[in-house]
């Protein structure tokens, strides 16, 4: 599992793709890269449509359960909380400068609506 597969982290050169950081890279579930995939941008209109394509990619290997499924809710909260925590320790950098004094509220917001199973509703699974 990559653990930190994002746009920010896709390199495109001509036809083809390189993914590039690897430093949180490990063994793991490997619906976590999809949570990692819409990184700062979970509270976004566009995610349900986004986590239907990446599991219409994942079906196109091996079936997705519902065990799978129903786990993504938890797997994008803890992707939340953990930038959350990474944001505290680059606080003074321009990338988590640009996340806006907004963030913090966002992503209490996102906890929240995880918590009332609102996040599940929200993204379709």
């Amino acid at each position: 599992m990559h653990a930190d597969l994002r746009l920010a982290n896709l390199l495109i050169e001509g036809e083809a793709t390189h993914i590039i950081d690897f430093d949180d890279c490990g063994f793991s579930w490997f619906m976590q890269d999809l949570a990692a995939a819409i990184s700062f941008f979970e509270d976004h209109p566009h995610v349900p449509r986004w986590i239907g394509h990446w599991i219409d990619g994942y079906e196109g290997i091996a079936r997705v359960g519902q065990a799978d499924l129903s786990i993504l809710p938890a797997l994008i909260t803890q992707r939340r909380i953990q930038l959350m925590a990474w944001g505290a320790s680059h606080a003074e950098t321009a990338q988590v400068r640009s996340l806006g004094p907004c963030w913090n509220a966002r992503s209490v917001a996102l906890c929240r609506d995880y918590l009332a199973g609102r996040l599940a509703r929200a993204i379709g699974r």
